[in-house]
């Protein structure tokens, strides 16, 4: 959504492969549900704002049943501990 640093790439059980981006000024934004395959970035990459980092997961199976979305959430760290988490809806263009 803005300009940022790609700050870690993982996977998790819950949110399958993910993106986190560091935008400075404490915050942060988490791209979920993507396809490993298609990632298009690299840690630590400066990316501009539309960048495309990469696709939803497409695949039906028993253990992703939310195939095709994109989870999508904007947070900070308050004190080095506690998350604070921002509407999307303030952020996205």
């Amino acid at each position: 959504v803005f300009d940022g640093i790609v700050a870690e790439i993982d996977y998790n059980p819950i949110y399958n492969t993910y993106i986190i981006v560091d935008h400075g000024d404490g915050y942060s934004t988490l791209y979920a549900n993507l396809d490993d395959k298609s990632i298009q970035v690299s840690n630590q990459d400066y990316i501009e704002a539309e960048t495309i980092i990469g696709n939803t997961l497409n695949i039906a199976n028993s253990k992703n049943k939310s195939y095709g979305l994109l989870y999508f959430m904007v947070f900070g760290i308050k004190n080095n501990k506690e998350l604070i988490t921002y509407n999307p809806r303030d952020w996205i263009r």
